[in-house]
């Protein structure tokens, strides 16, 4: 039987840069798997492996540009190229899209119907939530 996981999320308002970086240092790449909504969205930190240290919650559109703006940072502090995950779920995403992109952040994009068909892989329980599809995609993106 599977161990049951927590899925805990902390407000992007209680984050910064130095505190991410502290919790992912010695990553060679910094992944950011984030769950797309139309306005609560999701986001996961780890590291090139498919971990996530951190996962962060954030209000879209109002918080988005801090958002990126700690992807960024956080990049910076760990001195790490960075890449950010995401599905194509209609048009809420384009605008995060199109800022990390801007600010130099590669942007990947990731099969919804993969996501869901991986989510009982992955740990045992068919359901999906915000949270734990920043996970899935991050391990999927490590399994390329």
């Amino acid at each position: 039987m599977a161990r049951k996981i927590q899925y805990r999320a902390v407000s992007i308002e209680r984050l910064t840069s130095s505190v991410l970086a502290a919790s992912l240092a010695g990553a060679i790449k910094l992944v950011v798997a984030i769950d797309i909504a139309k306005t609560k969205m999701m986001a996961g930190f780890g590291r090139e492996d498919g971990s996530t240290a951190r996962l962060v919650k954030f209000q879209s559109p109002v918080e988005m540009r801090a958002f990126v703006e700690l992807v960024v940072e956080t990049g910076k502090a760990l001195s790490v190229p960075v890449e950010a995950l995401m599905e194509p779920t209609g048009t809420y995403g384009d605008a995060l899209r199109a800022l990390l992109i801007a600010r130099g952040v590669a942007v990947f994009m990731l099969s919804p119907k993969r996501v869901h068909d991986a989510a009982e892989v992955f740990d045992g329980v068919p359901s999906l939530h915000d949270a734990k599809s920043c996970v899935v995609i991050a391990r999927l993106h490590q399994q390329g």
